[in-house]
């Protein structure tokens, strides 16, 4: 799932995502920035990011994608991640003052972390 991302990329959105991926680049792996039809700087600022992705992933570092990823598309790193946690925090959800208390924390490990 993540070697398919680009929108961790800054500067690129889901619109320059998309015309990455028509120009027939699905992986990081297969990036050839002669197939796209963006500016000069823009291609090597890609192929650039694609590098440094490419190595962070393969360190398992998960600092470079969630510091580059919005929040609501953390899921892209899911799959690609040896150890990872799922943490569940409900609530009596009442919004007065004191009120508002925990009722369960739930934590779930990946198969290879649990």
């Amino acid at each position: 799932m993540l070697t398919n991302s680009y929108i961790h990329i800054p500067q690129i959105g889901s619109i320059t995502e998309h015309k990455i991926w028509k120009s027939g680049i699905k992986e990081w792996d297969s990036f050839d920035e002669r197939k796209l039809n963006l500016s000069e700087s823009r291609k090597q600022h890609i192929k650039k990011f694609v590098g440094l992705s490419i190595e962070a992933l393969e360190k398992q570092n998960h600092r470079f994608f969630s510091s580059l990823l919005s929040p609501n598309q953390h899921w892209r790193c899911l799959p690609d991640f040896k150890k990872i946690a799922y943490l569940d925090i409900e609530t009596t959800g009442l919004e007065s003052v004191g009120i508002n208390l925990p009722t369960i924390v739930g934590i779930d490990g990946c198969p290879p972390c649990a």
